[in-house]
């Protein structure tokens, strides 16, 4: 991996005193003598650059020639290597920043879980540190299963007990295949995370399920921990997530014990205690049906206590983006399924030009300007199309496939058109207007999930 070279800052004591200042005690001959030269650095940038995944020439690309397309797809592995650093202080492995906008303070406090959803792709370029990194969770998972909303070398969040979202069986064990399969040995890590990640499960069950029904609410600043956070519509004009059982959790805790059994399998595990997981994970498709609107054709959050549609007056029958996410979860059964489909697909909803946006077009509150940080009012979030495009593609359906190639050729172009103005990834995307001004935050790690997507469509 290659690091910044980091030079000698001189600090200004007073007038005319001058003294070369190292947080690290090294002196300024220390550093430059184990500098390289010049020359070795572009060299070994170059062979970095050499050792990206081949371009898939046949995979979606919106509107953009070969070269483009070529492109845009370097640039998103370069862009996971420009957030990547060493181990320090409480990171005992190479960690990753999700922002380095250097505005953007927030983005450099460490490693969040929803992040780490572009580990399995980043084990493609490097899997020693994709692999590393997966173990910075695995490590700071607690003995009660709390694993905190963001880990770093120096700040750790757990205000209010706020945790990572349920993402550590599936994000891991993908990691590790890939890392595998480029040659890592991972049997260690592997483990390690069938260990950590159960006790995480424990405690979404524990914590996160208070009137024991089998459906999970998010809970500590509930509107962090939900991941969609900001300008919410759902969240402002209905109720806090915390008061409600919503469909993104339990999507996710399906993947997540489907994942459990898989790394069970994979380190010895019984085949008992393998099943169990299964069964488990068959147990959470069932209860989550009970947020399945059939009227509506879609899942919708509901009141955690009333266990109804309708909080205070105020309907919850709202669709939302993390509304689809039993489609990525394999957990729609076929007539759940086609009416997710079809909402995926309709124009007038959530098929726009530019990718997925995260509330549909026709929602009075439709906002699709991505004007800020975290709106989660109608831009479009690129790992979120992630996530519906691996849903789609894993169908054997080929209007599915063909529409997961729809969701990739507006991805791609939305991103391409903000390389193209701004030199920059961006945090979300306009699905109606590539050329709309942009202000969500730049240089944002997971769009680079755009080249991944491009990769899963030709089955790589």
């Amino acid at each position: 991996r290659l690091v910044a070279a980091r030079r000698t800052v001189t600090a200004r004591l007073g007038p005319g005193i001058e003294e070369p200042a190292r947080a690290d005690g090294r002196t300024a001959e220390d550093v430059d003598a184990a500098l390289p030269p010049f020359p070795s650095i572009l060299e070994a940038g170059l062979a970095r650059l050499a050792a990206l995944p081949d371009f898939p020439a046949d995979a979606p690309r919106g509107a953009l020639d070969e070269r483009s397309a070529r492109l845009l797809f370097r640039s998103s592995f370069v862009l996971l290597d420009q957030l990547s650093l060493p181990a320090a202080g409480a990171m005992r492995h190479d960690s990753y920043v999700f922002s380095r906008e250097p505005s953007f303070w927030f983005g450099r406090l460490g490693q969040h879980a929803h992040e780490g959803l572009v580990l399995p792709m980043w084990a493609r370029l490097d899997p020693a540190f994709a692999v590393g990194a997966v173990m910075n969770f695995v490590e700071r998972v607690e003995e009660d299963g709390y694993l905190p909303y963001n880990i770093g070398p120096i700040v750790t969040q757990r205000l209010l007990r706020t945790a990572s979202a349920p993402l550590l069986c599936d994000v891991g064990r993908r990691t590790l295949d890939v890392a595998a399969a480029q040659g890592e040995d991972v049997a260690v890590q592997r483990v390690a995370v069938r260990d950590a990640c159960a006790r995480t499960l424990t405690f979404f069950a524990r914590e996160r399920d208070e009137d024991g029904d089998g459906l999970l609410t998010w809970g500590g600043i509930a509107i962090s921990e939900s991941l969609r956070d900001l300008h919410n519509p759902i969240w402002i004009e209905v109720a806090d997530p915390e008061l409600l059982e919503t469909v993104d959790p339990n999507a996710m805790l399906v993947v997540e014990l489907r994942a459990l059994a898989a790394l069970l399998e994979q380190t010895g595990g019984t085949q008992d205690e393998a099943d169990a997981a299964r069964a488990r994970a068959e147990e959470a498709v069932v209860r989550l049906q009970e947020l399945f609107v059939a009227e509506r054709g879609g899942y919708f959050h509901r009141d955690a206590v009333g266990d109804d549609f309708e909080l205070d007056g105020r309907s919850l029958l709202r669709a939302d983006i993390g509304g689809l996410l039993p489609l990525w979860a394999d957990a729609a059964p076929p007539t759940a399924r086609t009416a997710l489909v079809a909402a995926l697909g309709d124009v007038d909803r959530f098929g726009r030009r530019f990718g997925v946006p995260s509330m549909p077009a026709d929602d009075a509150s439709y906002d699709p300007v991505p004007s800020d940080c975290c709106k989660w009012d109608g831009p479009t979030w690129i790992p979120w199309n992630h996530l519906l495009v691996s849903g789609l593609l894993r169908s054997d359906d080929v209007e599915e496939h063909a529409l997961a190639a729809r969701i990739i050729d507006g991805s791609v172009d939305a991103v391409a058109a903000q390389l193209a103005l701004h030199h920059q990834f961006r945090e979300s995307y306009h699905p109606d207007d590539d050329a709309s001004a942009n202000d969500s935050m730049p240089n944002y790690l997971w769009s680079a999930l755009v080249a991944e997507m491009m990769l899963e469509a030709v089955g790589r």
